[in-house]
């Protein structure tokens, strides 16, 4: 839980001076870096751990989606408005959103060990599945209106994608060697930092009236490449 602190703390400032060096326009800023900071811990996230390290490790995964869940509906709100007129502020309304207090009520379940009826289990189960295909259309929705040329040809998202899924977990690989003894969670804070754009860059971008066609080719594109960069991350820096 430390570390995921640390790494969403970090994870502002580093975008900050992303967007400054790659020269982003004004009112593209905000997404940029709400896209650097929130990656797909949780749709990616759960099935590659638990493949890589078993079900121990979905739970330490938990951990770094609550403290996704916390930002992205806080400090997220704001960054992705960043750079417009729209003025927002730090409401702490936001933290009582659906999905932080879920990751709350979930933590409490798991440490006291309640049980839970199957009904109410399996039910929670097939809503929380809904999720992913939902967004996947969206995403899909959204980027069937344009060219394809427009989605693969587009030279910034793949030089913002390798900094995302390889230059970040660089940045960060000496500091968690050091900080973090335990190898399996180490190799595990090193492969979430090299996970591709969370897919609710779409949505929020959707619903904050952001550029809704760079949030879901940057999602598509960068997805597509972490087929190679998250062995790459496993192989250099695990």
């Amino acid at each position: 839980l430390a570390i995921a602190t640390a790494v969403y703390v970090a994870l502002p400032v580093i975008s900050f001076v992303l967007v400054k060096l790659m020269r982003i326009p004004m009112h593209q800023k905000g997404l940029y870096m709400f896209m650097t900071i929130f990656s797909n811990t949780g749709f990616m996230g759960y099935p590659i751990m638990k493949a890589l390290f078993g079900n121990d490790a979905v739970f330490y995964t938990a951990l770094f989606n609550i403290l996704f869940n916390l930002e992205v509906f806080t400090l997220g709100v704001i960054l992705i408005n960043y750079g417009n007129d729209v003025k927002m502020k730090l409401n702490p309304k936001n933290l009582l959103s659906p999905g932080v207090v879920a990751s709350i009520i979930a933590i409490f379940i798991y440490f006291l060990e309640i049980p839970i009826p199957d009904v109410i289990a399996n039910s929670c189960g097939m809503v929380g599945d809904m999720t992913t295909p939902l967004a996947m259309i969206i995403i899909g929705a959204t980027l069937s209106k344009y060219p394809i040329k427009k989605i693969l040809l587009d030279r910034k998202i793949y030089l913002f994608t390798i900094f995302i899924d390889l230059i970040i977990p660089m940045i960060f690989s000496p500091l968690v060697h050091f900080l973090i003894k335990d190898t399996m969670i180490q190799a595990m804070t090193m492969i979430i930092l090299g996970m591709p754009v969370a897919n609710g860059a779409v949505l929020f971008a959707k619903r904050y009236q952001q550029n809704e066609f760079l949030a879901a080719k940057t999602v598509f594109l960068s997805t597509l490449l972490s087929i190679i960069t998250i062995p790459v991350v496993a192989l250099c820096f695990i």
